[in-house]
């Protein structure tokens, strides 16, 4: 693994890198109203047609943050703390936003990694480089990955198949000569070194029903994973 990076400069090959920066970001989603599911009665009853008219109109809609900005430079990580009302936040890749429940967290994690279709609207400027959310949407959707707090995995498959498959998911069209399967194969085994994880990659990974690796252990296989990912960006919500 050490001369992998002499290897790497010597054949011309440059580590992809990405930045984002934000400013005046404001996140506006649905009010609690807007939560609640119909019922048969709710559905047939005539005189909800005057309320859905009005939330059409004017939709129960609450700012759930505003005026942020902040810049992310490739390479670095941040942390940003969050209070229960948020407020504007100069940060200066990989994002982690410390805050209690409610304080906007997980919503400023999600519109930095580009997903926002669960809000009724986005508004600022968000940048990736150069790129729009747009263009990062269309054409570099892997380059930014989000890690969400629950892990989430295929229970059956062990912790090597876990992190074989999302590596050989992602792997370079440059390999200094290596296959694509060997490549996987390479990092696999050096993120399960690097993060402790060897004692247990034939272990599946479990559930509630399948007997897997431990809660810890099953937090640095979602961490892992996705490293092997190769994402420039990476969205902890932890």
């Amino acid at each position: 693994m050490n001369d992998i990076r002499p290897r790497r400069d010597e054949a011309g090959v440059k580590p992809r890198s990405l930045g984002v920066v934000f400013r005046n970001l404001r996140v506006v989603g649905l009010g609690a109203i807007a939560s609640y599911q119909p019922t048969l009665g709710s559905i047939l009853n005539p005189l909800n047609i005057v309320g859905k008219i009005k939330n059409v109109r004017h939709p129960p809609i609450r700012d759930i943050l505003s005026g942020f900005e902040g810049v992310v430079r490739p390479g670095e990580m941040i942390r940003t703390f969050m209070t229960s009302c948020p407020t504007t936040s100069n940060s200066n890749v990989h994002p982690v936003v410390l805050g209690r429940p409610g304080s906007g967290c997980t919503t400023l994690l999600k519109t930095l990694a580009n997903q926002r279709k669960e809000f009724y609207s986005v508004e600022g400027d968000v940048h990736y480089d150069s790129l729009s959310p747009q263009e990062m949407r269309a054409n570099f959707r892997g380059d930014i990955r989000y890690c969400p707090e629950d892990d989430v995995h295929f229970p059956t498959l062990t912790v090597d198949q876990t992190l074989t498959f999302a590596a050989a998911s992602r792997t370079p069209l440059q390999r200094l000569g290596a296959t694509r399967r060997q490549f996987a194969h390479v990092l696999t085994q050096a993120l399960l070194a690097v993060f402790g994880l060897r004692h247990a990659k034939n272990t599946p990974i479990g559930d509630a029903v399948i007997r897997g690796v431990s809660g810890g252990e099953k937090k640095r296989v979602s961490i892992t994973e996705a490293l092997a990912s190769r994402s420039p960006i990476g969205v902890w919500d932890k």
